[in-house]
Parts: C-alpha cells; sequence; structure tokens
C-alpha cells in the first residue's frame, strides 16, 4: 500500500530529516553544501517558509520549518529536487540521491520549538564534525551561527527565535547560549537512539502522555489535545478537488505525449510503463481514488497498481518539471 499523504497544512511546524540512499553522502564538498544555502536563500522567501533551524551533514540534512501557503511537499520537492538534479550533473551520475521520501513531523509549537532547534543545531557536535561549542559558533553550514550572531542567513528566522529569550538581542543570544550549553553538560547531545532520538525531544513544557507523541500518529510530536485540533483543522483544509481517474489519465497522457487510449492497452513499452505509474501515484495518493476505480482504467490488478504507485512517486520525486505540467493540467 502507498503510503498516504502527508500531514501538511499551511503554517504548521514541521521538524524535516532527509537521508542519502543507502546512508550514502548527499553532500560531498562545501561547494555541494553552498549550492544547498544558495537554493533555502530562494527558496525559503518565494514559497513563504519560515525556516528556523537546519543543518547540513554529510549524510543528512535535517531542517526546522514553519510551512508556507503550499505547504511543506511543494517547498521540500523544489528544494531536493532541483539539488538532486545539480548534484548528479555535477558528479556525472544517475539514479536516487535520496533515501525514499523526506521524513517530516508536525510538532506542537508551543512546548517543542526551543528544543527542536537545539536539538538540530547540536548535530553537528553530536557526530562530532565540531569539537565544542566555540567551534559550533563558526560552523558555516548549521544555522546556530546565525542565532548568537556569528553568521548572517537573511533568509533564517532568527528573530521567531530569539523573541523566546529575551526583550533585547544581546540578552536573547546569551540566553538562547545558556540553554544550549546546558544540554551539552548534561550529556545529552550524544543521544543512544540516533534513529530515533529525534523524535523524543524533550521541551520545558513538554507534553508528558505517551511521551509527547500521539501512539497511534507517528507524524505528529505533541500533546492529545494538539493531535486532536490538528486533526479538525487538517479536516477542514480543502483538499485537492476530486479528479477521476480518466481526468488522471488524460493529463498525465498529454504531459508525456501518449495516447489515452492505449494507457490500459497490455503493452509493456516502457514509455507507458512509465504513465501508469504515475498515474496510479496520483490517483492513489494525491486523490485518493479507490484500487477499483483505477484498476478500470489502467487494466491492472490492484496488486499492480501498488507496486505502480511506489514508482511513480520515485519518478515525479525525479522530475519536478514534469511534475509543474501534470498539476496544471490537473488544475
Amino acid at each position: 500500500m502507498p503510503r498516504g499523504p502527508r500531514l501538511d497544512a499551511p503554517g504548521l511546524l514541521q521538524h524535516v530529516i532527509v537521508r542519502g540512499i543507502e546512508q550514502r553522502p548527499i553532500f560531498l564538498s562545501d561547494d555541494d553544501r553552498q549550492d544547498g544555502v544558495r537554493r533555502l536563500a530562494r527558496l525559503v522567501p518565494e514559497t513563504q517558509t519560515a525556516c528556523l533551524a537546519w543543518c547540513f551533514l554529510s549524510n543528512h540534512l535535517h531542517l526546522l520549518v514553519r510551512s508556507g501557503p503550499r505547504g511543506v511537499a511543494h517547498f521540500m520537492r523544489r528544494f531536493l529536487t532541483g539539488y538532486a538534479v545539480w548534484f548528479n550533473r555535477k558528479y556525472q551520475r544517475v539514479g536516487h540521491l535520496f533515501q525514499n521520501r523526506y521524513q517530516s513531523l508536525v510538532c506542537e509549537e508551543e512546548a517543542y520549538l526551543l528544543a527542536l532547534v537545539r536539538y538540530i543545531h547540536l548535530n553537528p557536535l553530536r557526530a562530532r564534525v565540531v569539537a565544542d561549542l566555540q567551534a559550533l559558533a563558526t560552523y558555516r553550514w548549521c544555522g546556530h551561527g546565525a542565532l548568537v550572531g556569528r553568521s548572517a542567513y537573511p533568509w533564517q528566522a532568527t528573530a521567531e527565535v530569539l523573541v523566546h529569550y529575551g526583550q533585547t538581542l544581546r540578552a536573547a543570544r546569551r540566553r538562547y547560549e545558556a540553554f544550549v550549553a546546558a544540554e551539552v553538560e548534561q550529556g545529552q547531545s550524544h543521544p543512544r537512539n540516533t534513529d530515533e532520538s529525534w523524535l523524543a525531544v524533550e521541551g520545558p513544557d513538554a507534553p508528558s502522555e505517551a511521551g509527547g507523541r500521539d501512539p497511534f500518529d507517528r507524524r505528529i510530536l505533541g500533546s492529545s489535545a494538539f493531535v486532536t485540533q490538528l486533526h479538525e483543522r487538517l479536516a477542514i483544509v480543502s483538499t485537492p478537488a476530486r479528479k477521476s481517474s480518466r481526468m488522471i489519465a488524460e493529463a498525465v497522457c498529454d504531459a508525456l505525449k501518449l495516447s489515452s487510449q492505449t494507457i490500459a492497452s497490455r503493452s509493456r513499452r516502457r514509455d507507458l510503463a512509465v504513465g501508469r505509474a504515475i498515474i496510479a501515484f496520483l490517483g492513489r495518493v494525491q486523490y485518493r481514488l479507490t484500487g477499483a476505480e483505477l484498476s478500470e482504467t489502467l487494466g491492472m490488478s490492484r496488486a499492480g497498481i501498488t507496486l505502480a504507485a511506489q514508482c511513480g512517486e520515485r519518478l515525479l520525486n525525479d522530475r519536478a518539471d514534469l511534475r509543474h505540467i501534470i498539476d496544471q493540467l490537473l488544475n
């Protein structure tokens, strides 16, 4: 079964993690990291996304963002697709750069914002990329330096973080530094479980039930009340207008210059297989159509549609230009 749509809506605080495929590096040089920074500098204001914390390590990256009007998925698709195309061209490689989909966790802002900023910015120290907090303050590929006044990234929402620490900039920076230093002194910068520790941060007002996480929805970090409010909000947020499988098929065929009359044929042509995969993904995941409806349009079994949808997701992740064309045709 393809994974369902993310919990995404304008204004949500989300912790995003992107990992390299097979734990391989996604940044091989400072030039690569600089390209990532340039993309953030352009896309953060363009998409009206607030970036409150960020960190680039060799084989993964962290972002703490408050999504813009089109949600975090739009922002991440543009960032990751653009970077992957640039990286593959530079190093003359082909194939996927990132491991599956990026991870995203919707977070209760009041309880977790400050702890998440600290957690993300301590990653270079935790990974032993830098030796101590003094070196972290000058580490170029992390937002900590901007918060302590040692570097400047105009696109980073430093004011939104520092306002929680004091009324003057000097006092706020001093208290932020003390907050980070306290975590290091307590030995919390080296979590025992590095794969899951990012889910288990603790804030000064963190809710206690279920360790601050809804036990039934691992996509959310927050109290039971927050989980309920979030689901109610997302139920109100408009979802993509209903599209029939035939409408989706026609849009994809137009974008790929295929005949919609042949899409349901038993032909194994590569271009038709690509078209079916994209139709399956859009229909099953984005527009939540039933397997039966897609089976009729594509001439495939429901099990085949599940596999095709997984392939279609990968194809569209690698082709932002194609995704844009299809979205325009459907809208």
